[in-house]
């Protein structure tokens, strides 16, 4: 028999019915059924560090909304619930958490328009300095040099009363010179590359593992696979893997055999694209 995921609890003081986080409902139901983190990590294959978090509704803690969802529908209905139930009210948590920040957010943006305003003000204080400064300089050094272009034609007129003396003349000898043929360059052409126009990649599964799949951008699959089933996806430009236990899979690429996605727990994304040599 499912439990219902959507119930509250009542006050008695107040009266008043406030309904469970999916946090707070998985935990009380993993209670009630007397199984530890321990248990649930184990039949799952979900991380106690991951499960923990979700109970304590910490989402900053798993790697990736795509990642917690996953993790809430597997541990939903390992517990008997409804996982669609559950990710409806996580997403309605959420939304509640966003809806409340709207108002900080707007202080914050009017804040930082308001500072932006007076940087800009000072900015243009100071470069209308900087341009006065700059024109001073300009100024005086042209001054300068009409000075000494002063001082340079006196002395040239006061020169020009003394003849300036006769150079010898300079013979000039003429040197032969051979042609000499420059080696022509030898240009080598590399042999064109022929792209793979496809990448096939084959994954078997060794325990419990929950897992996502998409080819050239599109979800193809996400669910949990039994252990010992094989499944294989080819695309034209990638395969993106996503899974929350990397040691329960055994990849191929193309036939040939690669090892395993990751260590035991740990959330891998891998992606394994047409021109990637990995």
């Amino acid at each position: 028999m499912k439990s219902v995921l959507f119930c509250g609890t009542r006050s008695e003081d107040e009266g008043e019915q406030t309904v469970e986080t999916v946090g707070q409902q998985l935990r009380r139901v993993r209670e009630e059924k007397g199984l530890s983190i321990k248990d649930i990590e184990g039949e799952t294959s979900i991380r106690a560090l991951y499960i923990k978090a979700i109970e304590e509704d910490d989402y900053a803690t798993v790697p990736g909304e795509v990642y917690l969802k996953g993790f809430i529908r597997s541990y939903a209905s390992h517990l008997g619930l409804n996982p669609q139930e559950a990710i409806e009210l996580y997403r309605s948590a959420t939304s509640l958490s966003t809806e409340a920040s709207v108002e900080s957010k707007d202080t914050t943006v009017s804040f930082v328009q308001e500072t932006t305003v007076a940087q800009k003000n000072e900015a243009a204080k100071r470069e209308t300095t900087a341009n006065a400064s700059s024109a001073l300089w300009k100024w005086l050094a042209l001054g300068v040099m009409v000075l000494v272009g002063l001082v340079g034609g006196f002395y040239w007129w006061q020169s020009t009363d003394t003849p300036p003396a006769a150079s010898p003349k300079q013979s000039t000898i003429a040197v032969p010179t051979k042609n000499v043929e420059k080696p022509q360059n030898t240009v080598t052409t590399a042999a064109p590359v022929v792209a793979k126009n496809s990448i096939a990649i084959g994954a078997k599964f060794q325990g419990n593992c929950w897992t996502s799949v998409a080819v050239d951008g599109k979800t193809v699959y996400e669910g949990i696979p039994k252990s010992g089933e094989s499944m294989s996806w080819e695309g034209r430009k990638d395969v993106v893997i996503k899974a929350g236990n990397a040691a329960a899979i055994e990849i191929t690429k193309n036939g040939q055999p690669i090892g395993k996605l990751g260590n035991a727990g740990e959330v891998v994304e891998k992606i394994f694209s047409v021109n990637s040599s990995n």
